[in-house]
C-alpha cells in the first residue's frame, strides 16, 4: 500500500504466530538525522536510519545499547523517560530524540 506518510522510509513488519511487530519513529529538529526507527524483531531490538539502513542495537546496561554488533563500534543510544512501557526519549550519540507512535 502506498501512503504519503510512510513514502520517505521503509517500513518492514515481521510476524510470530499471530503477532505483528510495531515500530517507533524518533524524531528531533537535528538537521543531519531528524529521525529514526527503533523495532522489536524476533526478541531484539534494531536501529533503522531514514535511509534503511539497519543496525542491532546491543544492550549494555540500563537502558544504553550499542548501535551495531562489533564492540569497537562507538554508537551508543539510551533510552528513558518511560510511559506505559514505552521509551518516549531516546539520546543517540548526544542527540535528543523524543518518540512518536507509528503504525
Amino acid at each position: 500500500m502506498n501512503h504519503p506518510d510512510l513514502a520517505l522510509f521503509p517500513l518492514r513488519f515481521g510476524r510470530e504466530e499471530s503477532q505483528v511487530v510495531g515500530a517507533f519513529h524518533y524524531r528531533s529538529h537535528n538537521p543531519w538525522l531528524s529521525n529514526f526507527r527503533v523495532v522489536l524483531r524476533k526478541g531484539a531490538l534494531a536501529l533503522i536510519m531514514p535511509s534503511g539502513e539497519e543496525e542491532p542495537l546491543v544492550p549494555l546496561c540500563d537502558g544504553v545499547f550499542r548501535v551495531g554488533e562489533e564492540e569497537r563500534y562507538p554508537e551508543r543510544i539510551r533510552f528513558d523517560t518511560i510511559l506505559n512501557g514505552q521509551a518516549v526519549h531516546a539520546n543517540l550519540s548526544c542527540g535528543d530524540y523524543y518518540g512518536i507512535f507509528t503504525p
